[in-house]
């Protein structure tokens, strides 16, 4: 009996020194983070500005930190992104698939950005996914295949683009990268149907003429 007293106990005791050290482990870095938002809110420019004096190659190691609420991956990201340097594709695709909802959907929008065709496929897969699974995610992987130049997104961002919210659900962005001069009339007839001058009309109509804009100017129309 009083072994069965001691194992219980043992076991009572060692589940509450796991749970303190998990708590503690993923806890710390929120903490500081935390800490810095509230007693040094220049922290995070000064880490990015010491970042951006690291290699790619030191980036890229940085990308995959032990602790999964690490901030540091998103510094990495950002970086590598405004660099457009194809030799951190292969770890970003391995960062879309991270259960960190932020670093997954930052490494999603760098590979649009860098814009190499490798990851055409697992950004594919995400919009395979359907649009239900994960709304932020599928519309991030739509708008970097786009950004990628992947031409059969084009049928798919028009379906979008023809919707009632076709002005505000990200279509018109993608349409800067993947339009036609087909699909000019389109958006000049979307743009004739915005009414009003509050924020959301100006809005709606700016996003329509940067697409009509950007197709012009890669399709050589004056």
């Amino acid at each position: 009996m009083a072994g069965n007293k001691m194992r219980k106990r043992n076991i009572i005791i060692s589940i509450f020194m796991i749970l303190a050290v998990t708590v503690f482990y993923l806890g710390l870095p929120l903490s500081i983070s935390f800490y810095r938002a509230i007693f040094d809110p220049m922290a995070s420019l000064k880490i990015e500005k010491e970042f951006r004096k690291l290699s790619s190659d030191v980036l890229i190691r940085k990308l995959h930190p032990i602790h999964p609420f690490s901030a540091t991956p998103l510094y990495a990201i950002e970086i590598l992104a405004e660099r457009q340097d194809t030799k951190a594709v292969p770890d970003l695709v391995k960062s879309i698939n991270s259960w960190n909802p932020d670093r997954r959907y930052q490494a999603i929008r760098a590979l649009g950005l860098i814009g190499d065709k490798r990851a055409v496929e697992p950004l594919l897969k995400i919009v395979n996914d359907g649009e239900l699974k994960g709304k932020k995610y599928y519309r991030s992987a739509l708008l970097s295949l786009c950004q990628i130049g992947y031409e059969p997104m084009r049928p798919v961002v028009l379906e979008r683009l023809k919707r009632p919210d076709g002005a505000r659900n990200g279509s018109a962005k993608m349409m800067e990268y993947i339009g036609k001069k087909d699909n000019i009339p389109l958006l000049e007839g979307m743009l004739s149907k915005i009414s009003g001058d509050d924020v959301n009309a100006r809005l709606d109509r700016g996003s329509i003429k940067r697409a009509i804009e950007a197709i012009k100017k890669r399709e050589g129309i004056q």
